[in-house]
């Protein structure tokens, strides 16, 4: 099982999928500093986006980890970014 996971994270595979990465209008990620490994590698995602020329939208909130503050985060940041960036 894990090495599934490890085949298909998101850096072992970004470099395949650029073109339909490049067909999205918005990506947002984010990470809370205290995620240790996955702080690390949303920052390098971001960087490999970034190098492709594919926008995106980047934060690291500190403090926190992935599951601090998430009814304020969606308020605050996951909506508003849905709402400039979805169309329909």
């Amino acid at each position: 099982m894990l090495d599934r996971w490890t085949a298909n994270a998101p850096l072992a595979t970004v470099h395949q999928h650029v073109p339909a990465l490049r067909s999205y209008t918005a990506i947002g990620l984010d990470s809370g500093a205290q995620d240790g490994g996955i702080t690390v590698a949303t920052g390098e995602l971001a960087e490999i986006l970034t190098l492709y020329g594919i926008p995106n939208m980047t934060e690291i909130y500190d403090p926190g980890d992935h599951i601090s503050r998430v009814d304020e985060r969606v308020e605050r940041h996951v909506l508003p970014f849905f709402s400039r960036h979805l169309a329909f």
